[in-house]
């Protein structure tokens, strides 16, 4: 007897939550289809040959793949690559001279910012220079190794290497 009543009322119960989830999901829906009623959608094609997309790339989220991807890291240089060396001499008053010269693609080997020595610890520094300048020290202690990269973020947003300033002893 309790089994006759006790079936019918959890089909009773299970129908009224099925019926108030479905009203709640049916709401949902129609508020996302409200919002994206809201948006205008443009295709690529509708697009002016002139129109350029600006990214805003925060340099710290750049510098971390540009460490890591070596395709991304050539896509981000801007070559020929502008190299100063300063090149050790005794016998010159101020310790050396200064060497300016460029690299070309074909030349350029991945700059790999995590393992470039394995004497000494290495350290890097980073200085603002100005919103749209950075510059990355890389050391490794007691070496004597300091190298400069100087980081400028282009009119379209992104970050380029624009410069090497290798001034290790």
């Amino acid at each position: 007897m309790k089994a006759k009543i006790f079936i019918p009322l959890l089909i009773a119960l299970l129908f009224v939550s099925c019926t108030r989830r479905s009203e709640t999901a049916t709401k949902a829906v129609q508020e996302n289809n409200e919002k994206i009623e809201e948006c205008t959608i443009v295709f690529e094609d509708e697009f002016d040959d002139d129109f350029e997309f600006f990214v805003d790339e925060d340099f710290d989220v750049f510098f971390e793949k540009f460490k890591k991807d070596s395709v991304f890291q050539v896509s981000r240089i801007v070559f020929p690559l502008a190299i100063t060396t300063l090149i050790y001499d005794s016998e010159c008053d101020s310790g050396g001279v200064i060497v300016a010269s460029t690299m070309n693609l074909e030349d350029f080997r991945f700059l790999n910012f995590h393992y470039f020595y394995t004497d000494g610890d290495v350290l890097l520094y980073m200085e603002r220079v100005s919103e749209n300048e950075h510059s990355i020290n890389f050391g490794v202690s007691e070496t004597g190794i300091s190298v400069d990269f100087t980081f400028k973020k282009e009119e379209s947003g992104e970050w380029y290497l624009l410069w090497i300033d290798d001034r290790s002893m």
